[in-house]
């Protein structure tokens, strides 16, 4: 199997999903914006279900990775390490926007159980670094005990509420109309710098010496 080729079939994939949805993608259309023969999907996937199957598992995998390297990131301090992984989370966002676009649509929508189930236990798994830097730095006392689920809900709500429904962000916000580019540079320079405040706020133990790393 060429490389080179599946992951130009991902690519396309990824992009003609996030743009009109993967039921308006023919495998045509994947063929031919990857600049290969059509009929590659079927050699290389089996199926159209099947390729969003393969790149919504490599993408996850490679995300997951990069998110437990941060957290367990030594000699760095929890705070150093705490801001690490939400900016893997931004950058994968922001990097992917038209797949995240998609996989809400898909749990949205819910016409493919077995795709939803899918779906959900590849998000999964994407708490879990979060987790791990939280309950370490509750147990060693530099973190103020939280609540992980709702800290993960505040991260996870901010990031993909202007990516998800982009006609409702560009109307409050004032962005181009229309546009498939994720949010603004501007925006996400804002956003990065609320959701630190954010975090280092809920996170800083009452009474404690000293400020949080960035403060």
């Amino acid at each position: 199997m060429s490389s080179a080729t599946r992951e130009r079939l991902l690519k396309a994939a990824e992009e003609l999903f996030g743009e009109y949805g993967f039921d308006a993608t023919s495998v045509r259309a994947i063929g031919e914006r990857a600049g290969v023969n059509p009929a590659l999907v079927h050699y290389y996937f089996g199926s159209k279900v099947n390729l969003l199957a393969a790149l919504l598992a490599q993408r996850s995998t490679a995300l997951r990775a990069t998110l437990w390297a941060a957290s367990r990131a030594e000699p760095m301090d929890l705070w150093d390490r705490l801001r690490v992984v939400l900016e893997a989370y931004m950058r994968a966002f922001y990097d992917h926007h038209l797949l995240v676009r998609l996989v809400f649509r898909e749990l949205a929508l819910r016409q493919r159980p077995e795709l939803t189930e899918a779906l959900v236990q590849l998000i999964e798994p994407l708490r879990e670094p979060l987790y791990a830097i939280l309950s370490e730095g509750v147990h060693r006392g530099r973190f103020h005990p939280v609540d992980p689920d709702l800290v993960w809900l505040t991260v996870m709500g901010a990031l993909l509420m202007p990516l998800v429904n982009r006609p409702m962000a560009s109307a409050l916000f004032g962005w181009e109309p229309g546009s498939l580019e994720p949010y603004p540079e501007a925006f996400r320079a804002r956003l990065h710098r609320h959701l630190w405040d954010t975090l280092k706020a809920m996170l800083h133990p009452p009474g404690a010496r000293g400020s949080p790393y960035g403060c």
